[in-house]
């Protein structure tokens, strides 16, 4: 096991630039991600990808399987199951409440089904409306808080 000195040199370091890869965030922000040891060697895991990916995988290759036709239940399916997790970014990018790694991976599990149903969706026909729409609206998410967080911030810094 690595001695807490080397703990605290892999915290200031960061995941690095492979660790990019599994673990998106600045050393500052490794409380997002999981993190373990392969020998000396940490590694981080972002924890809302945790939920995403593997839910990803096993729905997509599910829908195969199951052959499920398009239907109404792709309007919940493509836009109430992201919601939470949408919520809970934004709330922390915003600052304005920090959620929990066990609170990203849980609601990233919903994302992760929902974009396996617009990725199939939009392999069986390729510009599907709802999925054009699925993509503008989280996309749309995206660009409101990220242009509003600069003003949130400065008022928080602020004070009352």
């Amino acid at each position: 096991m690595p001695s807490e000195a080397a703990k605290a040199r892999a915290l200031r370091r960061g995941p690095g630039a492979w660790g990019f890869l599994l673990a998106h965030h600045w050393s500052g922000q490794l409380d997002r991600c999981y993190q373990t040891w392969i020998g000396k060697h940490p590694v981080w895991f972002c924890s809302r990808c945790c939920g995403v990916y593997p839910v990803l995988f096993l729905v997509l290759a599910l829908q195969f399987f199951l052959d499920i036709p398009r239907g109404w239940w792709d309007l919940l399916w493509l836009f109430l199951l992201p919601v939470p997790a949408l919520v809970d970014w934004a709330l922390g990018r915003l600052g304005i409440r920090p959620g929990t790694n066990r609170g990203r991976t849980f609601w990233g599990v919903f994302l992760g089904a929902s974009l396996a149903r617009m990725i199939y969706l939009n392999m069986l026909a390729p510009g599907n409306t709802l999925v054009v729409i699925q993509i503008a609206a989280l996309v749309g998410v995206l660009v409101l808080v990220e242009s509003v967080r600069p003003f949130v911030i400065r008022r928080r810094e602020a004070g009352p």
